[in-house]
């Protein structure tokens, strides 16, 4: 019962806060009693009917009297009616503590809370060691022939009120003929915090489980239930594959499963229901999942439930978004009424014609990977992974792909696409970072969106293409390793193929476009011909003074800087590039000169020299 003290005349109860079973040991024996069999919190024996008088009980268990342990001072405390504390004294009679056993709030009779009675009070089993061997046990107990599935957390489960918990962890051998007779570890404090044991018994009446497709939106595609103790709940994701989801499909009336999908609750948006099949393994040619291997275990999270769509003759649709051209855009799908993204790890040409041509279109201009950058972010599932078309399919979705969707929602790597439309051009160029108009950086502008061209494998035929969209004959050189210094901006293209006689970089071949890249320190740089005959290559000058100073070099009319000259043959640079300004030789060359003489503006024409010192002029140099 509930715990009332004695003082100065008067009774009054005592505080839970920091009651345990050393506080119920002094109490039971200073009643008479052996000892206590437990310590409960909250009120669990009713409100008292005295105000609470002590607070902080800390007993060492071998006192005689409560008043000789450690408390607040009297009167002193800060609970309220709900933390009265009680005990449960053992008596000299005492043959075993619990006497019954029972199921509540079950739909059926044969499903519910496990329930133990003891001193005039039903309690619960706290959930923690509770599995299908005791459940085994307490269903035969009960005249039923064995357990179908344990359950946790069965105050939600089976919408009962929260409870005294009596058994703090029971372990049954399998052999015993009821519950009753399992080791069964008192709770020596608290109450239930819904951590509760309950579980779901076999009927003679069971045949076959009761499975069903729960949809919001279209008919064909939803949440895998299965009905349970009058209750339907959900199926885990951790072993749906699509042999299961192909026979479950075949149950429910269609001809197969198209895709599998993780989270079906927050796909579908769905009310939120407990897991009631762990496991469900099927061939594949079974015709109905009763035929299949099903593991049935409660679990009261909801996240990674399953779920599939269905085959239908619909396969869904495909459009392009986030652009003002109808042709280009973030690669869209809509399975089963919602719509997602394609993800661009193995997006390639052939995937994106086969998409282009499904559109109306001739073909694809180029892929897009990390098209979020250009589109803006898609939104829902990421659809469709790991696609591999072969270039004949009437359609995207014909094409092979995973037949899984695992849950992800980022769209960091959503894929794009720019159809090819005749007649349009949707690159523009510009040369960036020199102070002369025929040289400097490719820029490329994709929509409005400028960036660069990376120098891997970037040739003299693609510098006269990019020089006669601007409107030179030709190119004089393709220059690389960021010459002009690093741009800013996606890097749109790397290894463009072009024959050199095109008329833009809209006729090369692309390839697929990212406009991520780790650096621009690789951007590409022209200099075009602008019909002017050039002086000699390698013409040096020094910055700073007259005969002390940077080195610049001349290349094709545009002053650069020289870098990285090896130490070992610092000097004899020294010597060639005094001779060709008409000194007799060098003094004193002069490493790091930006540091005193300021950084060149142009690009770096030379770098990692080394000269013998008897060169006529920089040029000769390595």
């Amino acid at each position: 019962g509930t715990v009332e003290v004695l003082h100065n005349g008067s009774w009054g109860g005592i505080c839970d806060d920091s009651w345990d079973i050393n506080d119920a040991h002094v109490i039971c024996r200073q009643l008479g009693y052996l000892w206590a069999l437990s310590a409960p919190c909250c009120s669990i024996f009713g409100l008292g009917p005295n105000p609470i008088v002590l607070d902080d009980v800390n007993c060492h268990g071998n006192e005689n009297d409560i008043s000789e342990c450690d408390h607040r001072p009297w009167g002193q405390h800060d609970c309220n009616m709900w933390q009265f504390a009680g005990v449960i004294c053992r008596p000299e009679n005492f043959t075993k503590a619990f006497q019954k056993v029972r199921l509540t709030g079950g739909a059926v009779p044969q499903a519910g809370r496990v329930e133990i009675y003891n001193a005039g009070i039903w309690g619960d089993i706290n959930q923690f060691g509770w599995d299908m061997i005791d459940g085994h046990v307490l269903c035969k107990g009960l005249g039923y022939p064995g357990v179908l599935a344990v359950t946790y957390r069965s105050k939600h489960l089976f919408h009962v009120p929260l409870m005294f918990t009596w058994a703090k962890s029971v372990s049954c051998h399998g052999n015993e003929t009821s519950l009753l007779e399992c080791d069964i570890a008192i709770e020596t404090r608290r109450v239930s915090y819904g951590y509760d044991a309950g579980v779901v018994c076999k009927t003679e009446n069971d045949t076959a489980l009761q499975f069903r497709l729960r949809n919001s939106t279209v008919m064909h595609a939803g949440r895998v239930e299965v009905l349970i103790a009058g209750i339907w709940g959900g199926v885990s994701f951790q072993h749906w594959t699509i042999n299961s989801a192909h026979v479950f499909c075949r149950h429910v009336g269609y001809t197969g499963a198209d895709m599998v999908v993780s989270g079906a609750s927050i796909l579908f948006k769905l009310s939120h229901t407990i897991k009631w099949a762990h496991e469900i393994r099927c061939h594949g040619n079974e015709l109905s999942l009763n035929q299949c291997n099903i593991t049935v275990l409660s679990n009261p999270n909801i996240e990674n439930d399953a779920g599939v769509i269905c085959a239908t003759n619909a396969s869904g649709e495909v459009r392009l978004t986030g652009s003002s051209y109808p042709f280009a855009g973030l690669v869209s799908v809509k399975l089963a009424g919602v719509w997602g993204t394609v993800d661009n790890r193995d997006w390639s040409q052939t995937d994106a014609d086969v998409l282009c041509r499904s559109l109306g279109y001739p073909g694809v201009l180029y892929p897009i990977l990390f098209a979020t950058k250009v589109f803006g972010h898609g939104s829902g599932p990421v659809w469709i992974t790991d696609l591999r078309c072969q270039g004949n399919e009437t359609g995207m979705l014909s094409c092979q792909r995973s037949m899984s969707f695992s849950g992800v929602w980022s769209h960091d790597q959503d894929a794009g696409v720019v159809c090819r439309e005749n007649g349009t051009q949707l690159f523009q160029v510009r040369l960036e970072g020199a102070s002369v108009s025929y040289a400097g950086r490719v820029g490329v502008s994709l929509m409005g969106d400028w960036g660069t061209i990376s120098a891997v494998n970037f040739t003299k035929p693609v510098a006269d293409v990019i020089c006669r969209q601007l409107g030179f004959p030709g190119s004089l050189e393709a220059l690389g390793y960021g010459a002009f210094g690093p741009g800013s901006g996606p890097t749109w293209l790397e290894g463009v193929g072009c024959y050199g006689n095109e008329r833009n970089l809209s006729q090369c071949t692309l390839g697929v476009l990212s406009p991520v890249y780790p650096t621009h320190m690789n951007d590409a740089g022209v200099i075009c011909d602008k019909g002017e005959k050039f002086e000699k290559d390698f013409q040096v000058r020094i910055v700073g003074g007259s005969h002390v100073g940077r080195v610049e070099v001349c290349l094709k009319g545009v002053w650069g800087s020289v870098v990285h000259v090896l130490k070992t043959s610092l000097v004899q640079f020294g010597h060639v590039v005094c001779r060709q300004l008409g000194y007799p030789g060098v003094v004193r060359p002069i490493r790091n000169a930006a540091t005193k003489y300021g950084r060149g503006s142009g690009p770096v024409w030379m770098t990692h020299v080394s000269c013998y010192g008897n060169e006529s002029w920089v040029g000769d140099c390595a």
